[in-house]
């Protein structure tokens, strides 16, 4: 059991997760999870699609935060 929410230029969504739930995000997509349950450790499976190819890393933002300056080595 968690919350998700979900921030966007709009506000802010919240949803209730259970077991089996699934969501999709646009990358890039500012979230906050919690866990619910006291007695049950909450597990998150991400499956990402990475956006870089191997050698060819680029950090792209239009918030000017400590991201638009960081360095991949």
């Amino acid at each position: 059991k968690a919350i998700l929410t979900v921030l966007n230029s709009n506000g802010r969504n919240s949803f209730n997760l259970e077991r089996g739930d699934t969501i999709k995000l646009p990358a890039g997509t500012i979230i906050y999870l919690a866990n619910r349950d006291d007695n049950e450790d909450l597990r998150v499976l991400d499956l990402a699609i990475p956006v870089n190819r191997p050698g060819q890393f680029q950090v792209k933002t239009n918030n000017p935060s400590y991201l638009g300056s960081a360095k991949i080595f």
